[in-house]
């Protein structure tokens, strides 16, 4: 019995030494999503690195779901926001939408630890986080360059 109670701490230590290897910074997204009568314009922040956004709702073929898009610049930005309006399951819209997304950039990872998902993707010019929280599924895309000016001033995330 000491012998399995070992083997899971020893697995559970690999794990986590494998997650903080994976490069990267580590972030908090620990934060109350937007209230729901909330103005999508007041979600996002009106400017970032002096790059002003603009604001438009996604078409997104699944009906489960409404979202909103951030565009900052010529696209040097964008930041997403996606509820499931039906169930409250963020599954689909994962599956359907964001690993595609996530898996076409050469270093990527998705994870899935006590029902909290987060995945994320980079290249040399380019990188890309997502989460869900509650209902809600974030995902922020930029150039690597402003990537950290974007987590500084979205209400949603900060690094640890």
């Amino acid at each position: 019995m000491k012998s399995m109670t070992y083997l899971k701490t020893i697995s559970l230590f690999c794990c986590i030494v494998f997650l903080f290897s994976c490069g990267g910074s580590s972030y908090n997204t620990d934060y109350l999503p937007p209230n729901t009568d909330a103005d999508v314009k007041d979600i996002f922040p009106k400017t970032i690195v002096g790059l002003e956004n603009e604001v438009a709702k996604m078409d997104i073929s699944d009906t489960d779901y409404r979202g909103v898009r951030a565009t900052y610049g010529e696209g040097e930005i964008k930041i997403e926001i996606v509820r499931n309006l039906k169930d409250g399951s963020t599954t689909n819209y994962i599956e359907n939408f964001l690993y595609s997304k996530i898996d076409a950039f050469p270093n990527n990872s998705r994870v899935s630890v006590n029902g909290n998902w987060t995945g994320k993707g980079s290249d040399d010019k380019t990188k890309l986080f997502a989460w869900v929280n509650e209902d809600w599924i974030f995902l922020i895309e930029s150039k690597k360059s402003l990537f950290d000016e974007v987590i500084v001033n979205f209400d949603y995330i900060s690094e640890y």
